[in-house]
């Protein structure tokens, strides 16, 4: 699954086996999709354990997350 809003990249650049969904990661609709996509991430976790402060912006914040869990080793 890929979800980009495309601003700096290329459709033809996804792997066509890849469920794409063109938004921004800040779109209301994110979370329809993480529902269809039956997607469920640990954001406070990776929160508590990223010290995440309440001021950290969304973006910043959805990066150190989507960081955290391509780590997470379990």
């Amino acid at each position: 699954m890929v979800v980009d809003n495309l601003s700096s990249g290329k459709r033809e650049n996804l792997n066509p086996a890849a469920r794409f969904y063109e938004l921004d990661i800040c779109d209301p609709m994110l979370e329809e999709v993480f529902r269809q996509e039956k997607i469920y991430l640990e954001a406070d976790k990776a929160a508590r354990e990223l010290n995440w402060d309440s001021q950290v912006d969304l973006r910043e914040g959805l990066r150190r997350t989507v960081e955290y869990l391509a780590n997470d080793k379990r």
